[in-house]
């Protein structure tokens, strides 16, 4: 047999082997998780409007249902065991570069801004601790809630962490962030007099399209979220909480 060709299917089959290989590695590899979130506004305004969000690198897709005066989200994590985020809540944000290369997210000077941890937290709760309607079960149950944080960005010396959440928008106009469970982020809830702070659901929108058209710039150094990330249905069970 032609030297060559043994070479050629010898060098053939270490390529095939590898591919194989790297391909079951991919298919062993877990789906990454999503997050659900929540933007909840009052009911006295009649169209949500639109706002900008980002995590670490990808801008987050966003779905407005102007029934239940929503705004709803999803955020791919590809480690299930991470439990705890930052969220900054703030109009825009600044790129800090250096020979074109962008090397972190900052804040402009005396920009209005709320910067929050949010830490994933498990409560075992125990039979004897609870009544139980109708269930023999002495097994105990895991309750998982978040622990939310209010905390000056300067802890991190004005940078924005990489993978922080952050939403483009009034940090004023938020109210309360609470709730949520081990597949979803706590809501964040708008104040119910936004439009007495604003002077009008016109001028709500207007403002919303100017923080939008602000964001214009971050947009162009984020990618979008893949759509074909799915939900992780058992993450209830498989997730882990240190506390």
């Amino acid at each position: 047999m032609n030297k060559r060709l043994v070479s050629f299917i010898y060098v053939f089959g270490i390529w095939l082997g590898i591919s194989e290989g790297i391909g079951a590695y991919q298919a062993d590899m877990p789906a990454p998780m999503l997050f659900g979130g929540v933007i909840q506004f009052p009911d006295s305004i009649k169209r949500i409007p639109d706002i900008r969000m980002y995590h670490g690198g990808t801008k987050i897709t966003t779905q407005k249902d102007h029934i239940r005066k929503k705004i709803l989200f999803s955020i791919p994590v590809p480690d299930r065991y991470i439990t705890q985020f930052t969220l900054l809540i703030t109009p825009s944000f600044r790129f800090v570069t250096q020979d074109n290369t962008v090397l972190y997210r900052a804040l402009e000077h005396g920009q209005p801004y709320k910067f929050y941890v949010l830490t994933l937290k498990e409560k075992v709760i125990h039979p004897e601790n609870v009544v139980l309607l109708g269930n023999s079960s002495k097994e105990p149950t895991s309750h998982y809630y978040w622990d939310v944080k209010e905390i000056p960005l300067s802890t991190y010396q004005a940078r924005i962490p990489d993978d922080s959440i952050v939403i483009c928008y009034n940090p004023d106009f938020v109210d309360a962030i609470s709730g949520g469970n081990a597949v979803e982020f706590p809501s964040i809830k708008i104040k119910r007099n936004i439009l007495n702070l604003v002077g009008s659901e016109a001028k709500l929108h207007e403002n919303s399209i100017e923080l939008v058209l602000a964001s214009l710039d971050h947009d162009m150094l984020h990618t979008s979220t893949k759509e074909s990330v799915k939900l992780d249905y058992q993450a209830k069970t498989i997730i882990a909480i240190t506390t």
